[in-house]
């Protein structure tokens, strides 16, 4: 009986003690977002446009701007404007930027301008060799070819294709299609005498990321390996990145490793966009299929 006197004496000196407060957390401030990646490989320039979210303000959908002007200059010359798609906030043009080229994007809504900029990197150069395909083992390397005095920055992707794979489609009230479609499978063991960075746009490149620092002007090789390759085919490409990408990769990955981790240093992503926020950068690649025999000898096909 004294306990329990003891334990009702402690609840209620407890809930005495409760205070409560009324707070708003801050509303902050909404940022003009740019996101755009040149690709020297393709022929159309593509333009995102949004605005940031608060942490604290209430989420919504109408984050994307439609109605803004966007325009592209090649070495401070204007170029031409971007014509807008759609109602997800992209701009496009058919355009095909060029290596060692740089641009620059503005974009202006009501009375915001903000911009950005980047230098198309040159085309890299690489070879790539099938080393061990013993069972189902399949081991190869790719040998980069770095250009001396200058600053690199490159993304590594190894993949294949799966089979043909039949995937069922409903449409209402019809009767069901099957669908035939390719995937690529990255593999993602990727080796070198340091760490790249994991590196992932979804729908535009998928690899490891890294910098020339150690080997700036040589050849640097790197080894990979996959096991049970479903089919003979297998894609090797090198991407040449510029450095504002290259960053983005940095800081994205220490900014998910420093997640949850109460020892861990905090990292801002990085922008490069001036007055607002997002990331306007530049690549281009090349890309080599290699072509596994069933002697387990391999032939190349560019």
């Amino acid at each position: 009986m004294k306990k329990l006197l003891f334990f009702i004496i402690i609840i209620s000196l407890m809930t005495a003690c409760e205070k409560k407060l009324d707070y708003t957390l801050p509303q902050g401030q909404n940022h003009l977002v740019v996101n755009s990646i040149l690709n020297a490989n393709a022929d159309t320039v593509l333009v995102n446009i949004s605005w940031s979210k608060p942490t604290a303000q209430t989420l919504d959908t109408n984050l994307f701007v439609n109605n803004a002007t966007v325009d592209m200059y090649e070495a401070n010359n204007f170029l031409f404007s971007l014509t807008p798609r759609g109602q997800k906030g992209y701009y496009e043009s058919h355009y095909q930027v060029k290596n060692r080229a740089t641009y620059t994007i503005k974009a202006t809504y009501k009375d915001i301008t903000v911009s950005g900029t980047t230098q198309v990197p040159a085309r890299p150069h690489f070879s790539a060799t099938v080393e061990d395909t013993t069972g189902s083992l399949i081991a190869g390397a790719i040998t980069v070819q770095d250009p001396a005095k200058e600053n690199n920055f490159y993304l590594i992707g190894v993949q294949f294709n799966q089979p043909e794979v039949y995937d069922t489609i409903f449409f209402p009230d019809t009767a069901f299609f099957l669908f035939r479609f390719h995937r690529r499978n990255i593999l993602r063991f990727i080796f070198a005498d340091f760490g790249p960075i994991e590196a992932k746009l979804p729908g535009i490149v998928d690899g490891f990321a890294f910098a020339d620092k150690i080997f700036n002007g040589q050849s640097y090789t790197f080894h990979w390996y996959a096991v049970h390759v479903p089919t003979d085919t297998i894609f090797v490409q090198l991407y040449a990145i510029d450095e504002n990408l290259y960053k983005f990769f940095d800081t994205f990955t220490r900014s998910e490793m420093a997640n949850n981790n109460p020892f861990a240093q905090p990292a801002n992503v990085f922008t490069n966009i001036d007055g607002g926020l997002g990331l306007l950068a530049s690549l281009t690649y090349s890309e080599d299929t290699i072509i596994l025999s069933e002697q387990g000898r391999y032939n190349y096909a560019q």
